[in-house]
This record gives C-alpha cells, structure tokens and sequence, in this order.
C-alpha cells in the first residue's frame, strides 16, 4: 500500500530498489513532500515523486525511533528514560484536530482543566497534577492564556514525569511541547478548506518555497469561525499566520527566525453549575452567560531566533532566543448559585424555582517572555566510557500585568435554572478592583550526562539549578514584595538495552515551581514555599515488527508538596490547599500493524490521592480524598485502514472514568466514552476529500470543570455530534 509521505523535521532513508508508484495519499492537508528526504537535491516545483510507504512515510516511524527536535535528547525515544508520548501531524489531520487540546486527548493520563481569574486558555492535568506553565514550544515555555491551534504544528510532544533538569522550573508532571512547522528542503504548497455541521468555516494553507540550497521560507496561515454543537451561543474565531526562514541548511551552521502571530475574539462557554454535588440536570444547550458582552479576546506574538553550529558530529553549540506577547481581555459570565457564593438551594428544592446568579471574574491585561537558552551537546569518551552530555544556560523574564474587574454578581439579575435568558441587557461598565503586577527572573544552570558503561547499560545523570526572583505588586493598595528561591533539581536514572529493540529503566527527578508560577499571587504569598515534586519511574519500551511499532509500559509515583489551587474566598488568588501522591500504570501502543493498518492507544490507571491538607470552608482534613478533575482510568484508541488505493477508513474511542470535581469529594462528574469516525478519499493526484464525524453516538458529557465552592462552580459541557468536511489540495 502506497501513501503520499509528510515532511518531517528529520530527514528519512529512501530504498532504492522500491521504485515510485501510484500516489494515492491521503492528508488533511494534502502535503506531499517526497523531495524532503535528499537533503541536498530542491525537489522539482511541479513535480512530486510518489514513495514507498514502508520506506518514508511518517506514519511508518513508530514513537520510539523518533528523535525529538530538541538539544537535550541526542537519543531516539526508546532510549530515554521517560514515558514519552508523541502526537504527529498524520495524526492531528486525520483526526481533523484544530485545537491542541483536542490533540491531547491522543495521551492517556490527561483531563482538561477549566478555571478563573487568569487560568484560561489551554488547561490540563497530567498524571494528576496541573501542568499549566508546563506548554513549550520548540524547547521554550509558552506562558500565554490562550486557546492554541494546531495550524503551525507539525507534531506535539508529550514528555511525563518531573523535567526540570531538561527545561528548568515547574515541568512537575510533565511537559507539552510543540513543534513548530519550519522550512524545509522541498517545495510545499497546499491548502485546505473546512466546513462542519457546528457552522465551521475554517481556511488553513502551508507554503514552503526554497531559495537555494542553504535557504527557505515557509508559511503557515489559518482563520476559522464556529459555533459549539449543541451549545447555545458559543462562538469561536481566530486568526493566525506563522512566517519562518532558515539559512545555511546545507551546512555546519544554522539560523532560523520565526513569528508565530495568533487572534482570538471568541463567546466563552463556562457551561452549567453544579447542584448538590453534581452538573445541574439541564439541557446540554443552556447558556448561562451574556451573549452580547462576554468575549475571550487574545493576541499572541512570539519571535524565536534559533542559531546552532556543529563543530563535529561530536559537539554541536545552540542557542534559541525567544520574546513573546501575550494579550488578554477576558469579558466572562459564570453561573453561580448563590449572591454571597455560601448559600445554596436545599436539596429537593423544585429546579423550576432555582435561580442562577451571573458572576463576572474578568480581567484584561499583557504577559510577556524574554527568554534565552544556550547549549552544548558533545559526545566524547573518558576512561574507556563514552559520554554524551548537554549543559547550558538559561536566562528568562515572565512579566504580567493585570486589570481585575468586579464579579458584578450582586449588581445583575439572576436567571433561571432551567431556562436562562442571554440575551439580557446590562448598563454600564464592570468596575475595575484591582491592578496586580507581577515578575518572575530565572537564571538556570544545567547539565545532562548519559554514561554508556556497556552496549547494554547506560547511566544517566543531571542537575538543573534556578535562581529565581519573584516579584509582585498591586498599584491600587500600594502592596508588593519580592521573594527568592534557590532551586537544585537533580536527576538520576538507570538504562539496561538487552537487545537494540528493547530498553528498561529505572528513574527519578524532582521539579518545583516557585509561588508565582502562574503570576497570580497577592501579598498574602509569602510565605508560600515553592512547590516540589518527586517522580519514580520504571518503565520499557520495545520496538516490534522491524521498528514499525512501539510497545512502551511505565510504573510511576509523583508526591507533590504545596499544590496550589483556587483561594474559596477570591479565584483570582491562590491558596495551598494539599499534598497530593500520585501513583499509576501506563500502557501504549503505536505505529504500523500492517502495511494497511496504524493505531495509537493508550490505557493510563492512576490513583491520586490528597496525603494532607485542611478544608478551608470547614477546617477538615481532606486527606486520603481522591485529587480533583483526575479520572482513575483513561483509555483512547485511533485507528486506520486503508481498504483500497484511494480509501482509507478511521476510527477511535476515547474513554475517560468518573471523577471529583473537588478537593472534599462532595461533587462529582460521571465517566463517559466517545465514538469518533474519519472516511479519506483521493479524488485526484491534487485533491483529497476527507469527511470525520466526532462524537458519533451524540454522548452528553462533561469535559472539564471549575470548582471552588458549592455555589461558585461549573462545568463545561462537551460537543455533540459534529460533522466536518475537509478539502485538501496541493499544487
């Protein structure tokens, strides 16, 4: 079977003795790169060779051969000693994944958070624990609130357990990296048009046009407007164009600029309150907002210059600078049960005469990244072992600055529970409460060694120091303070490779997160200690059916001390609230059961218990309580087949079990399983149709929520059925 191959940022080994055949690829995007893969020839403007699938495609490279495209990992996946999840872009598109959110659903082990005061945007829990500061792109956190499309990736990076000596302070669980799309050696024009039954219009092209051999540029663009199936009101727009050019591609030394620049003026869906311990029964398509004054507004701009130079295969220098800004206006309104945010209807009370109060948390305001990371890769030997070691420097400055507006909720009129009004008319403007600022100074110091003491046994070792000045202040009271944190995060971990197919290891890490982590905080925040955690690992991964597949299993442990959530009293504030231990099993499967048949899956079993901790509305201790917004059990499948030349056929399902939407355990939500269905279709050399029907079976479900108190929490409903029809054509 013949498929069309992607560009990828590695080159790939094309056979000689397989010779081209029917180009009968199948891409939402319709890319087809075949140049790609001599490094040194410009592939021809008009024509585009076909390749053998089991030779280059990129869906024929399972996870663990991959080399991630970052300075720190000179090993492919399999000999890293951490469970490492990898979402290509094959995948995003046959998926028709728009939003990196969505894209996660592909890794076990991941919930989606919804929150306040700040904690917008792309949101999720990994392994139990929040990984909010945990977005990176191309190696360089990516502080920003806001909702990241997946039109400039060209594949996402899951890296589990505690990182902090690869990427410095927080990665306390984990981290999400994404990979940019950067030029490359062939030329590339495509484009695609969306339309779905949720009113999605959505246009995204990928132009990649090489200059000489040494240079090229590339763009990426995007724009897309849609509704929310079965969800009144929501409304989604973004805008986004991704220019990049690299120069000296063809020799020891590299230099590449890129501009990421994304819009976002978006209705916000803060979904249904909870009701006496649960989602309040009422129909999915309730609204509890103002429909003509909440909005989500953001610009997000990041410049990035990557330099490196390789001295020899053995020692190659790098440095990345990175500035990003990152603006926010946030007009929201959640329900909520009470005025006083106490006093809840008694149970039993009719839902006819309960009355949903509108609370408005909004906030508007900047953050920004100044950020640089230099390093040194070098592979040497001493004493008869060989080493391969990366050491660095990193300097970085997070700054934001906020305008907080009052909730309002005292000052609007309630709505009703079971048919709520949006459309209801409001006089004059939210009054601004606060002005917070607040900044964050990292100089951070690392180094990474793997120690090859036999064919069969590897010893890795590293430590990641962080200085780290916090700084905050409030304009409207006068109050600020600055606090210092000294941070060493070692790392150590044992590698046994018995056969070149198969590595096991054992590992351990700790990571912390200073208090002003999420440059959220207020004066009563010093005394807050950074939050530590502690990971254990043990793990295999094993590559069958020649490298095709990936057979990986993780054991781990993750204790976190001061985990910080939502202050009851004031979410835009953050309070420790426990000590959270984390423990669980992780299974994956990916690659190429046959020349025809992909799959990727995943069944992660966690137990997450809070160790200590006191309640702050009833001063009992949550400890032994199950962690919020974490499900025991998580399991996603995709799959595809390729019935004929020009077809190909896929399928997942993606289950996620019941869990407590907060800390005391008294509100729940219920598991729930999702069917989602992709039929592809090669019209012509130039043309692919590609039809993807998401939630199948029309499952009612909750996919995230926010829970500070009985009466100030919601959840946000999932959407129904929805049909997309995509247009990919390259030329």
């Amino acid at each position: 079977m013949l498929i069309n191959s992607y560009p990828h940022s590695k080159n790939r080994h094309v056979d000689a003795d397989h010779p081209p055949a029917k180009y009968i690829g199948a891409t939402v995007f319709g890319i087809a790169a075949s140049g790609w893969f001599s490094s040194a020839t410009q592939a021809d403007d008009t024509v585009l060779p076909e390749v053998n699938v089991e030779e280059s495609s990129g869906t024929a490279e399972s996870n663990n051969l991959r080399k991630l495209n970052l300075d720190l990992y000179s090993a492919p996946v399999q000999d890293i000693p951490q469970a490492i999840d990898v979402i290509d872009k094959e995948q995003i598109q046959s998926q028709s994944i728009t939003r990196l959110q969505d894209a996660l659903r592909n890794v076990p082990g991941i919930t989606l958070n919804s929150g306040e005061g700040g904690a917008h945007g792309d949101n999720v829990n990994l392994r139990g624990l929040v990984v909010q500061n945990g977005f990176f792109m191309d190696g360089l956190r990516d502080p920003g609130n806001y909702t990241r499309d997946s039109f400039n990736l060209e594949s996402v990076d899951v890296i589990k357990g505690s990182s902090s000596v690869q990427f410095g302070y927080g990665s306390t669980a984990g981290i999400v990296n994404q990979e940019s799309k950067l030029p490359i050696n062939t030329t590339l024009n495509s484009f695609a048009l969306k339309g779905g039954t949720n009113a999605l219009a959505r246009g995204t092209g990928d132009f990649n046009a090489v200059i000489n051999s040494g240079t090229a540029v590339r763009l990426a663009v995007m724009g897309e407007r849609s509704n929310v199936a079965d969800r009144d009101v929501v409304l989604n727009q973004r805008f986004g164009f991704a220019p990049s050019i690299s120069f000296g591609m063809d020799g020891p030394s590299r230099l590449t600029l890129s501009y990421l620049h994304q819009e976002e003026n978006n209705i916000p869906d803060y979904g249904i309150p909870f009701l006496w311990g649960a989602p309040a029964p009422v129909s999915r398509s309730n609204y509890y907002g103002l429909a003509n004054y909440d909005h989500t507004q953001t610009t997000t701009d990041v410049v990035t210059a990557s330099f490196e130079h390789s001295f020899s295969s053995k020692f190659k220098l790098s440095n990345t600078f990175r500035y990003g800004n990152y603006g926010f206006n946030y007009q929201v309104t959640a329900p909520t049960l009470a005025n006083d945010f106490t006093v809840v209807p008694l149970p039993g009370t009719p839902l006819d005469q309960i009355m949903v109060y509108r609370d408005r948390p909004s906030s508007s305001g900047t953050t920004t990244l100044l950020a640089d990371r230099l390093n040194l890769s070098s592979s040497f030997n001493t004493g008869g072992f060989k080493h391969d070691l990366a050491t660095g420097l990193g300097l970085s400055r997070e700054t934001m600055n906020t305008y907080r507006y009052d909730d309002q909720v005292n000052d609007l009129t309630p709505t009703s529970l079971l048919n709520p009004n949006p459309q209801q008319i409001i006089s004059g403007a939210q009054p601004l409460v606060g002005q917070p600022g607040s900044r964050g100074d990292d100089i951070n110091v690392y180094a990474l060694d793997t120690l090859h003491l036999t064919e069969q046994w590897d010893v890795v070792g590293g430590v990641n120091f962080d200085h780290f000045i916090s700084k905050f202040y409030e304009s409207t009271s006068g109050n600020g303070y600055t606090e210092t944190n000294s941070l060493f995060s070692p790392r150590a971990a044992l590698v046994f490779k018995p056969v070149e197919t198969q590595s096991y290891y054992f590992s351990y890490g700790t990571s912390y997160n200073p208090a002003i982590q999420y440059l959220t905080l207020a004066p009563s925040h010093t005394a807050l200690t950074p939050q530590k955690t502690t990971n254990l690992e043990l793990g295999g991964k094993l590559s069958l059916l020649d490298g095709r597949l990936s057979l990986n299993a993780a054991l781990f442990q993750i204790e976190a001390d001061n985990v910080r959530v939502a202050d009851p009293d004031d979410p835009t504030l953050q309070a420790v609230s426990f000590g959270e231990r984390s423990r669980g099993v992780e299974l994956t499967l990916n690659g190429r059961i046959s020349q025809n048949w992909e799959i990727n899956t995943g069944y992660t079993h966690l137990n997450a218990l809070i160790v200590n901790g006191i309640n702050a509305d009833t001063g009992l201790s949550e400890a032994g309580n199950k962690v919020p917004n974490v499900a025991s059990d998580t399991y996603n499948l995709w799959t595809t087949y390729a019935l004929l030349d020009e077809l190909k056929l896929g399928s997942g399902v993606y289950v996620y079990g019941p869990r407590f939407a907060s800390p005391d355990n008294s509100a729940q939500m219920a598991g729930y399983a999702l069917w989602n269905m992709m039929m592809s279709y090669q019209v012509s050399r130039n043309v692919n149709l590609q039809l993807n029907l998401d939630n199948v079976l029309n499952k009612y479900y909750l996919q995230s929520a926010y829970y500070s108190s009985a009466s100030e929490s919601h959840a946000v409903p999932g959407p129904g059925r929805t049909g997309m029809l995509t247009v990919n054509v390259t030329f």
